[in-house]
């Protein structure tokens, strides 16, 4: 019984181990193909790899003592990410609010409904 399942363990791992091997083989056939796709694919703002590598990264500027008076500058960690974002994200944001909106809207009616049954009914 152990002999058994000791053949079908050792079998199911050189199967594995081949598909691997096809696995890299085939990445390796597609890597530079790929590293040239995407180089020439990525937009020449990515925020992300410029915060990553950015000494003015609000995360790694040193806050000022309290005692000294200076405010940090405000636009280093705000700014208006909604045109790099996409031309859609605008409405994206409007239609979650609105959404949220509408669900306190039926929630508050269905519980007002259901004070007024409570009400009536006792």
């Amino acid at each position: 019984m152990e002999d058994k399942r000791l053949q079908e363990l050792l079998k199911q791992k050189t199967l594995i181990e081949g598909h691997l091997q096809w696995i890299e083989s085939e990445i390796e056939s597609l890597q530079p193909a790929a590293t040239a796709s995407v180089q020439a694919h990525e937009p020449t703002g990515n925020r992300l790899e410029n915060l990553e590598s950015d000494d003015t990264n609000p995360v790694n500027l040193p806050i000022p003592p309290a005692e000294t008076g200076v405010d940090p500058d405000p636009n280093v960690a705000v700014s208006d990410i909604y045109d790099e974002l996409g031309p859609n994200t605008r409405d994206s944001v409007n239609d979650a609010r609105r959404g949220c909106i509408t669900i306190f809207a039926c929630a508050f009616l269905a519980l007002g409904l259901l004070s007024l049954w409570v009400w009536h009914k006792y």
